[in-house]
């Protein structure tokens, strides 16, 4: 029901709405009242056709005939559009009241128009069908107290007098019909209280659940906006570090003295840190932000973790432990990069929180293999293992000794793992050890690789390397500490100045190019170094360093032959990198 220039109710207009809510259920049952009175007068009428005058019964039935078309008429008609306005419902709610009213007072008629006192089927069915009309009216006008009152006093009202006046055994009656006459009021504000009181609280409910919706969004998007702030700025983030470690690294080659030595290994130390949990957090923030993009493709397994064992062994090696390792010969269905990040913290945090050894395996069940990383530690308690997977949640590290981790890996993994629909399981052993358990869908073909033999890295780096970077700070870090590798270095700020000096001083091929891939006016790294190769005519070892984790460059890189790595980038592993590229190549 709508009226012109009129506001809907404001959501926050709890009153309003309960109120609407009420004329509407009101508004909606009128129907039924209609038909109801319509056919209870009628059939009313015949029974008392034979004892009363017969164009009094017609009268009788045609003015309830009447108040049906006024109901149908004015009350359908003219407010037949839903009802969002308040002020309109109100103004409907007075003419269905005066309705009401109306008809009580047609009912109140009929005690003195064909009331028979020496008839008991005559009184015994007028007051039989006029108790009734009342009860049935307080139930469906209950809503509104108003138009049931208006439509009770006076029919009611009229018949106990009419009781009254006639005396005798009727007035026990009469005092019968006061009776119920105050339980219908009682019950019909007793109803109206708790249908009020539902329809509130129903409301309240709503706007409850509707604040904490709104207050949850705006969290919900928060948290994005934060994460893809942290994702958006890796490169800004990454790159400062990335220059101290590589200084550092120059450093070292420099100094001799022990005491120096000492406070370099501090500030590697502490520079390596700070460079984890920066990962470790982006990570965590590109992955809340949904910005990882999964591509999923055929990989072989013996080779996956061949790669992961050579990149652990040496450090478990200082500490006189092993690494044992074995995979089936099986190809799976995975992310390699994700699927190889996942790893890669689970063995971290196996080699943190273990004096053993460890065992990296696999084993095939059905259509899927399980990847597993066993450890020696002292295992982890039920309670913990609710816990152990969200962020910055560590055993037995109250203290926050940073060397026993940060809290972000096995999050990163939880992450992963749902990303990629890869589940994770965990088995805790007291005091025997802990198991982590990757499960893997196999690949539809398997390929027939066998599992090759690690080279023995290289001693020294004796070769021509080319470094492209934009940053002056990159340059020098890179140009210091290569050549105190003894390397024989050329740095560029671009792709057009690296080719310009090759060609004009006639350099030889580089044995290994180091490129950033975000270069100055928008140029990209993997196309300097594909031009300097298409310059010499020949394939040259190319890693290239960034502090952008979108997965489009890793795609890139791996179309492309490349390495790619990300800052900040230490020394030590800018070495290995560089020798397993170099010997990749040669082989």
């Amino acid at each position: 029901m709508t009226t012109k220039n009129q506001p809907p109710i404001e959501n926050n207009d709890i009153e309003g709405r309960v109120a609407l809510e009420r004329i509407q259920g009101l508004y909606n049952d009128s129907k039924v009242v209609s038909y109801t009175t319509t056919i209870v007068t009628t059939l009313l009428g015949l029974m008392l056709w034979s004892s009363q005058p017969h164009k009094l019964v017609i009268a009788w039935i045609s003015i309830h005939i009447l108040i049906a078309i006024i109901r149908g008429t004015v009350l359908y008609r003219l407010f037949k559009h839903p009802m969002s306005h308040l002020k309109g419902a109100q103004q409907w709610l007075k003419a269905y009241t005066l309705v009401a009213l109306f008809s009580g007072c047609v009912w109140a008629s009929l005690p003195w128009t064909m009331f028979n006192p020496s008839s008991t089927y005559n009184v015994s069915a007028i007051v039989i069908v006029m108790f009734g009309m009342a009860a049935s009216s307080n139930v469906a006008l209950s809503a509104f107290p108003t138009a049931f009152f208006c439509f009770m006093f006076p029919s009611l009202g009229s018949l106990f007098f009419r009781l009254m006046y006639e005396g005798g055994d009727f007035s026990y009656v009469g005092i019968m019909l006061i009776a119920f006459i105050f339980f219908s009021v009682v019950q019909s504000l007793r109803i109206y209280r708790m249908m009020t009181s539902s329809i509130r609280q129903r409301y309240e409910n709503d706007d409850l659940m509707r604040n904490l919706e709104i207050k949850k969004a705006e969290a919900d998007k928060a948290n994005r906006d934060k994460s893809r702030f942290l994702a958006a700025t890796s490169h800004d983030l990454r790159q400062p570090l990335h220059a101290l470690d590589l200084y550092l690294g120059a450093l070292e080659v420099e100094l001799s003295e022990e005491s120096h030595m000492q406070i370099l290994n501090k500030t590697k130390k502490s520079s390596q840190a700070v460079g984890e949990l920066l990962n470790a957090l982006l990570d965590v923030s590109r992955l809340d932000a949904g910005e990882v993009v999964i591509n999923m493709q055929e990989v072989f397994l013996p080779d996956l973790l061949a790669d992961l064992a050579a990149e652990w062994e040496p450090q478990l090696e200082e500490d006189g432990r092993k690494l044992l390792s074995f995979a089936v010969h099986a190809s799976i269905q995975t992310d390699a990069v994700l699927l190889s990040r996942m790893l890669r913290n689970i063995l971290a945090n196996a080699v943190r929180h273990t004096k053993g050894n460890v065992l990296l395996g696999s084993r095939k069940r059905g259509n899927v293999v399980q990847i597993e990383v066993w450890d020696q530690g002292d295992g982890i308690s039920n309670t913990d293992q609710e816990h152990i997977f969200t962020e910055f949640f560590q055993i037995n590290n109250p203290e926050r000794d940073r060397t026993k981790g940060l809290g972000l890996g096995l999050a990163i993994v939880k992450r992963i793992s749902t990303l990629l629909q890869h589940p994770v399981q965990l088995r805790s052993f007291e005091n025997k050890g802990l198991c982590f358990a990757v499960e893997v869908p196999t690949a539809e073909t398997h390929q027939t690789q066998e599992l090759g033999t690690a080279s023995n890295p290289m001693d020294s780096l004796d070769c021509f390397v080319l470094v492209i970077d934009d940053e002056k700070d990159i340059r020098q870090s890179l140009q210091m500490l290569l050549r105190g590798w003894g390397c024989e270095v050329l740095v560029s700020e671009s792709e057009q100045a690296a080719i310009s000096e090759m060609t004009r001083d006639q350099y030889p091929a580089p044995d290994i190019i180091l490129a950033d891939y975000r270069l100055r006016d928008g140029k990209k790294g993997t196309d300097a170094a594909t031009a300097v190769s298409q310059l010499f005519n020949k394939s040259i070892p190319t890693l290239v360093i960034t502090g952008d984790t979108k997965h489009s460059i890793a795609q890139s890189c791996k179309s492309l032959g490349y390495t790619l790595l990300y800052k900040p980038l230490t020394a030590t592993t800018l070495q290995r990198e560089m020798q397993k590229a170099v010997l990749k190549h040669q082989r």
